[in-house]
């Protein structure tokens, strides 16, 4: 009934062969989302979390496409509850002759030796961050696997011991839809002045000390291959930062007309690597933003914008987004550590602002 299709590059697993006269596209999407759950499984034990995913259903079977890829040399366990499935589409007890419940396990094959993965990159890349810096972001080398993420990972003081709980756990982590890049945040409630955790722990870093982050080299990717070493890079820690991103104090250069070169602008810190990506675009007058390329300089302290066409002459708009946040996750409608009740008494926070440019 549960079909086993053992390759992960298929990314789906295929339910059909029902008992009886059972017609699977009776149910929603949203019910099969209710009846039909993957887990996965490590250890010989299920997760207690079902994963993510997609459901699409015919006359004769239901396909479960999860958010994340299959991995290899892994055990997921396929639940079907048939009582409620059947109470939702005829409105009566499922029959005597009927099992209660579905359950079978898929192994999927290990996959062949590649090389092992790598961390390619830790944002912020300065090697300084300030004492309340708020989160960074993991680039790996390939998909990884996404269970007892912070069991890999480990701050260490000057004298080589681990931080005490720095991070805010979350169960799967925060990834990108690649499954490349992971956004771990240190413990915002250790971070923000006056609260149980802050006033209990104190923040997780201390200015004028380094720390060294450590990825442990057993984080295995999606196939099942491990790193082949741990991964390392050290932070010196400057004062909090407790200042507003402010674009008036930013270097913006503009390109010259007929060109293609890029739109310049220098920051006078560095900003957070993600939203750098999202938060600033370019348009001309009231005209639709430009398709382009956008790249950033060393440690985030500069951004690029590269048009597909070549600039006109005339008057272009630099939009802002007011989420773009510092490194201690100020943006530039609020501080991160403060009252928001107070602030949003205050002012009436922005969603943008625009600069505009004159190009010649």
């Amino acid at each position: 009934m549960i079909t086993d299709l053992a390759d992960p590059a298929i990314g789906q697993i295929q339910v059909s062969n029902w008992p009886g006269a059972f017609p699977s596209s009776g149910l929603s999407e949203n019910s099969w989302r209710l009846f039909l759950k993957v887990y996965p499984m490590d250890r010989g034990m299920v997760n207690s979390m079902a994963m993510l995913g997609t459901y699409v259903v015919d006359s004769l079977n239901v396909f479960f496409k999860p958010r994340f890829p299959l991995q290899h040399g892994r055990t997921y366990q396929v639940e079907l509850d048939l009582t409620n499935a059947y109470v939702k589409l005829y409105g009566k007890d499922l029959p005597d002759s009927w099992p209660a419940q579905l359950v079978k396990k898929i192994n999927l094959p290990a996959a062949e030796t590649i090389t092992p993965p790598e961390v390619l990159m830790v944002y912020p890349s300065s090697d300084s961050i300030p004492a309340n810096q708020l989160k960074f972001y993991l680039v790996f080398s390939r998909p990884m696997r996404q269970v007892d993420i912070y069991n890999h990972i480990r701050i260490l003081d000057q004298k080589g011991k681990a931080i005490a709980a720095p991070f805010l756990e979350l169960e799967e982590g925060l990834w990108d839809p690649s499954g490349q890049r992971l956004t771990i945040w240190f413990d915002p409630g250790r971070i923000k002045t006056g609260l149980q955790p802050n006033l209990k722990m104190g923040p997780p870093l201390t200015s004028g000390l380094q720390y060294t982050l450590v990825v442990d080299k057993d984080w295995e990717d999606m196939n099942g291959q491990p790193m082949a070493n741990n991964f390392e890079k050290t932070w010196t820690i400057t004062e909090a930062d407790r200042q507003q991103p402010n674009p008036t104090d930013w270097k913006i250069t503009p390109p010259l007309a007929a060109s293609d070169s890029p739109l310049k602008i220098e920051f006078p810190e560095s900003l957070d690597f993600a939203m750098l990506h999202s938060s600033l675009a370019v348009r001309r007058d009231s005209g639709p933003f430009l398709n382009g390329t956008t790249s950033f300089g060393p440690r985030e302290c500069s951004w690029q914008f590269t048009p597909h066409e070549n600039w006109l002459p005339g008057t272009y708009f630099l939009r802002i987004s007011t989420d773009l946040e510092d490194l201690a996750g100020n943006n530039l409608n609020r501080l991160f550590d403060t009252n928001l009740e107070i602030q949003k008494k205050a002012t009436l926070p922005q969603t943008f602002i625009e600069i505009p440019l004159l190009i010649k």
